[in-house]
């Protein structure tokens, strides 16, 4: 009885142990872990969720950027640069990181570093791309969070500008996966074909002509030797997910 006893405690301890360090736990099969909700959205109309743990805002993204592997530079707590993406002026204006907080039940620009907004005064927080005059694109109450999930096949989205996140779906083709990760993550999708065996838009985003250059959502697999990324000719209604497990979707022209 007292060898049980002890053992129980043992657990419980750890238990306390591993909520304090704030560590993945698993939940409804997917990886996951509580954090401040942030939005991250590019001046293509590309955006996606993250979270991360943290005091302020800034720490909170910090830890996010560090769990989704995101390219960030911080400059006196406000963002100098993200996926490669720092201020540039585009004619008379100026498109650079902005940042806000959702307050009351709206996205309120920050006029402070993101030191100074405490995460338990927010619901979430966005970062956009812009210069300015765009506002975030969806609530927190929409957000669709990827957590790691493996489950079927990873798509990783690719904007024209770099910026690239990933989901996850499930199906027996890479198209049937691909419809069932953009609805579980709330991703706006439009296939293409009848029946249904390519990409038409991504966040309505389609095919067009810019200088003479066609761009459009380029398919690609995993290479053979598994060290990078090789266009496929197989539609995706071709290509069975029990085959491949992983898929890149890059919006751009056939020379990237």
């Amino acid at each position: 009885m007292q060898n049980k006893t002890m053992a129980l405690i043992a657990v419980a301890v750890i238990a306390v142990a591993v909520a304090g360090a704030g560590v993945y736990y698993y939940l409804g099969g997917e990886e996951s872990q509580e954090g401040t909700k942030i939005l991250i959205q590019d001046n293509e109309g590309i955006y996606f969720w993250i979270e991360g743990d943290g005091d302020n805002e800034l720490t909170a993204l910090t830890d996010a950027c560090e769990r989704y592997e995101i390219d960030v530079e911080f400059a006196d707590g406000w963002i100098g640069s993200m996926f490669s993406l720092g201020t540039v002026q585009a004619g008379d204006d100026w498109i650079y990181w902005n940042q806000y907080s959702y307050v009351d039940g709206a996205w309120v620009l920050n006029e402070y570093n993101m030191d100074q907004y405490s995460t338990s005064d927010v619901e979430a927080m966005a970062i956009v791309y812009s210069d300015g005059t765009v506002s975030p694109a969806v609530d927190p109450d929409e957000a669709k969070i990827w957590r790691f999930s493996t489950e079927g096949m990873v798509f990783t989205i690719e904007s024209k500008t770099g910026v690239s996140f990933k989901i996850n779906g499930t199906g027996e083709t890479a198209i049937d996966a691909l419809e069932n990760a953009t609805e579980r993550y709330a991703v706006p999708f439009a296939a293409s074909g009848n029946p249904p065996s390519g990409v038409e838009s991504l966040f309505g985003i389609t095919w067009a002509q810019e200088g003479g250059q066609w761009f459009w959502w380029i398919q690609k697999v995993p290479t053979s030797d598994g060290t990078g990324w090789e266009t496929t000719s197989s539609m995706m209604d071709e290509i069975l997910t029990s085959d491949v497990d992983e898929m890149k979707l890059v919006y751009g022209s056939e020379a990237m």
